[in-house]
């Protein structure tokens, strides 16, 4: 199952803890065996849209708080959904 976040217009306003969740118990439902997040669930906030533009060129010189987890949207990280998939 690819959780494609992008695909519905939203970008990443709606993507979240709960929100992979459902994906990945669709998935399971399908009988598909794997999940992947493209986008959104980095801490890589942006301020303006300005910024937005130019996120990636230097996303390895703001450290590795970019490559996080977003704190909002995934308060408890990856790990608990990796496991939720595999369970699943």
């Amino acid at each position: 199952m690819c959780n494609n976040n992008w695909g519905g217009g939203n970008k990443d306003r709606m993507l979240s803890d709960a929100f992979v969740r459902r994906e990945i118990e669709i998935g399971a439902d399908m009988q598909l065996d794997c999940v992947q997040i493209d986008d959104g669930w980095q801490n890589n906030d942006y301020p303006d849209e300005q910024y937005m533009l130019h996120r990636w060129d230097h996303m390895f010189e703001e450290g590795l708080d970019f490559w996080a987890p977003h704190k909002e949207r995934f308060p408890h990280g990856i790990e608990p959904l990796a496991q939720y998939a595999k369970e699943c």
